[in-house]
């Protein structure tokens, strides 16, 4: 039995992603192969999500 907060990893020893994230990686890979895919700088990324981190407070 695995301890509590210890991290699941496959044979390799590498980790092993949770469902979900296998499912949105696959997700956004078919974007990207159709074409369809929207990507933004970083650097506007990163103060999109520091504007709605501050909205949050606010609210």
């Amino acid at each position: 039995m695995e301890r509590q907060g210890e991290r699941d990893t496959s044979d390799q020893g590498r980790e092993v992603s949770p469902a979900w994230h296998r499912a949105e990686l696959r997700q956004r890979r078919a974007q990207v192969l159709r074409g369809t895919a929207h990507f933004q700088r970083w650097d506007d990324a990163m103060a999109a999500l520091r504007t709605e981190l501050r909205e949050q407070r606010v609210h």
